[in-house]
């Protein structure tokens, strides 16, 4: 018999905007919210591969101020653009 695997997702307060957006892409998608994260963890995985092998331009995915929700230093942007550039 298949062992089921589980885990509980915390979504902070300022990440509600994501549930939101989870619970309108399962609506269009016709999946529970479970399958929905499954489908776009899957997603995100071809794209980077299809990047890696050079079948895409850059993926963009999100950034240091969509991490932590708030302002990010010059220092901070340099220091990942140069994290990116040597993608």
């Amino acid at each position: 018999m298949a062992q089921q695997r589980a885990f509980c997702l915390s979504i902070s307060r300022r990440n509600r905007d994501i549930v939101d957006f989870i619970d309108e892409t399962s609506d269009k998608l016709h999946l529970t919210k479970a399958d929905t994260v499954i489908h776009m963890m899957r997603e995100y995985r071809r794209l980077k591969r299809l990047e890696d092998e050079g079948l895409l331009g850059h993926v963009k995915t999100w950034s240091d101020e969509d991490l932590i929700g708030g302002t990010v230093s010059r220092q901070a942007q340099r220091g990942r653009q140069r994290d990116m550039d040597a993608l």
